[in-house]
């Protein structure tokens, strides 16, 4: 098992439900901007993966 790639792929779906659990948990101020931190990063990888990803398998078509 490689732990590398485990981690590589599972990290934003684990930032995205940390992210809501640390939104319906927070009480102050920065605990909401930690909260939509996490899910923003989040977000960004997931949508920048699938934009590498879609490039990717274009360039191997031709």
């Amino acid at each position: 098992m490689n732990l590398e790639k485990t981690w590589y792929e599972a990290s934003p779906y684990i930032y995205g439900i940390v992210g809501i659990i640390a939104l319906v948990l927070a009480d102050s101020k920065i605990a909401y901007v930690c909260a939509a931190m996490l899910l923003s990063s989040a977000l960004t990888i997931v949508t920048l993966r699938q934009h590498y990803r879609k490039a990717e398998r274009e360039s191997i078509r031709g």
